[in-house]
């Protein structure tokens, strides 16, 4: 729940709700399991992060809400992409990072967001 409370407050709600509803459909087609017994058949691929070790920090989105950037306990920094949560980007070495974005025009084409470690 932590996670998903969490991109609920930085308001990728549509996201959450995916992850959400793909986790109920995945458990209400599982059978009932006692501990010690194997269960076994399908699955669906839903985004996890699951590395023992690792412990998110903090989680910065970009101002237009297109990319996040991620600091963990491990001393990196990843750059996901919003919607998909793929992991776009990863830096290692950066012990105690703060993240944030700068937002400038492109000469009306468009606005650059860059991310500042």
């Amino acid at each position: 729940k932590g996670a998903l409370s969490l991109l609920d407050a930085f308001g990728f709600t549509k996201a959450s709700a995916k992850i959400r509803s793909g986790a109920s459909a995945i458990a209400s087609t599982l059978p009932e399991a006692s501990v010690g017994e194997l269960v076994v058949g399908e699955t669906a691929c839903v985004r996890t992060f699951e590395d023992f070790p690792r412990t998110f920090r903090s989680i910065v989105a970009e101002p237009r809400r297109r990319w996040l950037a991620v600091t963990d306990a491990l001393g990196r920094v990843l750059l996901l992409e919003a919607r998909t949560l793929v992991v776009i980007r990863l830096w290692k070495g950066y012990r105690d990072a703060q993240c944030g974005w700068l937002e400038e025009d492109d000469d009306g084409a468009g606005c650059l967001a860059r991310l500042v470690i």
